[in-house]
């Protein structure tokens, strides 16, 4: 019996050739036309030409690709007699926004993929090795529906886990309401916290998080991208970078490797890996000796005049016997330095340096805290660390605070370290200093739209409206779940997991220390995976689900992309074998489990019911105007006015930039069992990385830093098996320089072995003098099946601050050695 697969026969040398002889544009967009699903037998058969697309018998229907690549892309879904042909960019209301890659373009693979997931399984053999069994649906949910009622009953409703992830930025999700009926537990997943612990509290965060839009980067003189490669990771926003750049801005780089963002920059500062808050402190104190400070922004914009007691808290309204404590009107007290002391609002020329008495109690200024944090530091120390010469950061500090506006551009990348907290938090201090937040131009950390925030939190849909329901508020992260199981308990608590669903998350390709993982996951009973295609983590599932293409269900999208419209996705072809879309999973095994009354709603009630929120009411959204326009602005602003964060005043607790934090106002981002270390938390402070040291003091036995670089082709794993992508970038890699390959006999294209005390990989070496020699760069996204031996995830240290528990991708020291093959 034959079965419909999609093939095309695309070898890399005429793909290359036809984009070189064609636009770039043009030659990327139209590869694809000739590709279309034909039959080919279950034995392996061999295709036929391509068929030629004849565009006046498509069918286009309006989709968003959205994989966690912060894109949001809007497209055109071509169909003809009911297959999805190809992809194409589509028009969006302001077309500053269109974009469309090569992951965009090559989504009929993904549809017609050879490996889709096609029925549920059950597994037949051993975890991992790929032996099946096909069951119907009625047999695998209430397989699950039984083991999960079953557990909750013997060992509670936290033995059963939920690992959610970010393989589908689509709306239409009812795994929250679903996890607070059941009372299961969270199997936690943290990553790319940093900025968002240290920026938020600092500078607030709006439908935008920290940065204004992307196309207000025109208004900024300097722009530092500083740890991104936008490039690569956030493809569809470096446009706006490169329309700035010509319009006159200079734009520096700021990271340890030579990228492909660095190669398009007017200056790259090559830093030593993991020394970012050190360059800040740097920065800091040179704009200081130099008086470029914006003395009026730190005035009257952060909180410099705020006066501080000697238990580190504010000193406030209630403390002057003027307000009750912790009400609204208890707000922040300040002095004329003449003896008047008042709300921070009603003193007109508040002083922001000095120590003072009141009624017999000192207090200092906020800023003179920072300027003696600051003094600890020594500017030649500075530099020696973060390898950076002093004239160069000179340089620097004098682009960012006299030739301003400046943005200070900031996503993941120096998060992925132990001490990522702190370095970003640096910057945000450096920003406040230079008075670089709030205005046209000028922002610090991350530009991405928030459209979670439009989420109505009282939908009768959602998570937050079941009365009767007791939500888990266990949440076990996965680099501490092996020690978890083997002590049977957590954070003092009894603990077991019997039930794990793996819900949009590849957890064993993508997390650190992987063999951790693989050890824990033996211990647990049932492994439920639902997945597009049999992906590494699918194979160690027990039971498998498979779940519909992005293009094979309407759903609306994007929770966070570099993209300012929410969008709608039609259902272009009906879902293809016996692919469920998750809601329809979810409800289905609710209802088996005898909650079907908490279910009973649409898929379209359910997007109204989200969509029906003061915040989308106020910017015009809803679900009829949405489906009817297809693509709404869902963040204010237009493109004569782009939206800027804090342009209407600093959304934090204050209304100021909080570059100092009161004891009463810090927090940690996940409770580990241990106390958070708060003894530097609230001003600038340098602590070095976890694995990661500068050279004279690295591990002898370790003395590479692994980096695992994201891939223009993937992201993350997914489209990790599209055969045109592999085309390009057929096997695992790692790029060294040439110095430290030759110290080891390792020539360009040999395999090497990269091993430590956790594991080893063998890739292929590449060299290049644009990585720092003692880096390891390794392309990530791979699968276990691609790598020759070992795994990169095993090699990865999964150890994180306990202040900011984040994963530290970056922060892992290991050796290296040629390897025969």
């Amino acid at each position: 019996m034959a079965e419909t697969n999609h093939v095309c026969d695309v070898s890399r040398r005429s793909f290359v050739k036809g984009s070189l002889t064609a636009a770039v544009g043009a030659g990327a967009a139209s590869w694809l036309t000739g590709c279309s699903p034909k039959p080919v037998a279950d034995t392996g058969g061999t295709e036929s030409e391509p068929t030629p697309v004849v565009e006046d018998n498509d069918e286009i229907f309006r989709g968003t690709c959205r994989c966690n690549c912060y894109g949001g892309c809007y497209l055109n879904i071509h169909v003809r007699d009911g297959k999805i042909v190809r992809t194409s960019m589509r028009d969006l209301p302001e077309t500053a926004w269109n974009r469309i890659c090569s992951k965009g373009l090559t989504h009929p693979y993904r549809v017609y993929d050879p490996n889709r997931a096609k029925y549920p399984m059950r597994r037949a053999g051993e975890r991992g090795e790929g032996k099946w069994e096909q069951i119907t649906w009625d047999e695998a949910l209430d397989e699950i529906a039984q083991k999960f009622t079953q557990y909750a009953q013997e060992f509670g409703p936290d033995s059963v886990g939920i690992a959610s992830g970010a393989g589908n930025y689509g709306f239409l999700g009812l795994m929250p309401r679903f996890q607070a009926r059941i009372g299961a537990s969270t199997v936690g997943t943290p990553l790319d916290f940093a900025p968002f612990y240290s920026l938020n509290p600092m500078v607030g965060m709006s439908l935008n998080f920290h940065g204004n839009e992307m196309t207000d980067l025109v208004n900024s003189k300097t722009l530092v991208i500083w740890g991104s490669n936008p490039a690569v990771s956030q493809i569809q926003g470096m446009h706006f970078i490169m329309e700035a750049r010509e319009q006159g801005t200079k734009v520096i780089s700021i990271d340890p490797v030579y990228t492909a963002t660095t190669a398009k920059c007017d200056q790259w500062i090559p830093l030593a890996p993991g020394t970012d808050g050190m360059l800040a402190i740097g920065l800091m104190k040179i704009v200081l000796e130099k008086g470029w400070q914006d003395d009026e922004f730190i005035r009257s914009t952060t909180v410099a005049p705020f006066l501080v007691k000697e238990d580190g808290e504010y000193l406030r309204l209630s403390d002057l016997g003027r307000a009750e404590a912790g009400a609204e009107d208890d707000v922040p007290v300040a002095t004329d330095g003449k003896g008047t002391f008042d709300a921070h609002t009603a003193i007109a020329n508040a002083v922001v340096e000095g120590t003072y008495d009141y009624q017999g109690q000192k207090v200092t200024c906020a800023w003179t805290l920072m300027l003696d944090r600051l003094s600890e530091y020594d500017l030649e120390e500075c530099s020696k660390v973060c390898d950076v010469p002093v004239d160069v950061m000179t340089q620097l500090a004098e682009d960012i605070a006299v030739n301003k506006p400046c943005a200070l551009y900031i996503l993941l990348g120096i998060d992925h370290y132990q001490n990522g907290f702190y370095s970003i938090y640096d910057m945000g201090c450096l920003a406040a200093m230079t008075g670089n937040i709030g205005k046209p131009g000028a922002f610090c950390g991350i530009s991405e739209a928030v459209y979670f925030g439009l989420e109505n939190a009282a939908s009768p849909y959602g998570a937050y409206t079941l009365a009767d329901a007791t939500p888990s508020t266990v949440n076990v992260p996965v680099f501490r779940m092996e020690e978890a199981l083997e002590a049977g308990e957590w954070l003092g608590n009894p603990y077991t997991l019997k039930a794990l669903w793996v819900y949009k998350r590849n957890l064993l390709a993508n997390l650190c220390d992987r063999e951790s993982m693989l050890r824990w996951l033996e211990k647990v009973e049932l492994i439920v995976v639902s997945e597009l295609t049999m992906n590494e983590m699918g194979r160690y599932a027990d039971i498998f689900l498979p779940v519909c293409h992005w293009f094979e269900m309407e759903d609306f999208a994007h929770q966070c992309p570099q993209n300012v419209f929410i969008t709608i996705q039609d259902k272009a072809i009906d879902p293809l074998y016996e692919c469920r879309s998750d809601f329809d999973i979810i409800k289905d095994l609710a209802g088996r489990m005898g909650y079907g009354d908490d279910f009973n709603f649409t898929a379209e009630d359910w997007m109204r019911g989200y969509l029906d929120s003061e915040t989308c009411q106020a910017l015009g959204i809803s679900y009829d105007k949405l489906k009817e326009e297809g693509a709404l602005r869902a963040i204010p602003g237009s493109p004569e006015a782009p939206f800027i964060h804090g342009g209407d005043g600093i959304p934090t607790a204050t209304g100021k930039v909080e570059f100092y934090q009161a004891p009463s106002a810090r927090y940690a981002s996940t409770a580990m069992g241990e106390e958070p270390d708060f003894s530097h938390f609230g001003l600038p402070y340098w602590e070095p990385a976890g694995e990661v040291v500068p050279e004279d003091a690295r591990n002898e036995k370790y003395p590479y830093q692994v980096m695992s670089e994201h891939q223009r082709l993937r992201t993350h794993s997914q489209w990790v098996n599209v055969p045109v992508m592999r085309e390009l970038d057929p096997e695992p890699s790692a790029k060294l320089h040439p110095d430290t390959a030759e110290a080891h006999g390792i020539a360009e294209g040999d395999y090497m072995r990269i091993y430590n005390d956790r594991g080893e990989v063998v890739v292929k070496a590449h060299l290049s003098d644009g990585v720092r020699p003692g880096i390891l760069l390794c392309s990530r996204g791979w699968e276990d099946a691609d790598f020759v031996k070992g795994h990169l995830q095993d090699v990865l240290s999964d150890e994180v601050s306990n202040l900011c528990v984040t994963q530290a991708f970056f922060d892992t020291t290991a050796a290296i050695e040629k390897a025969e093959v």
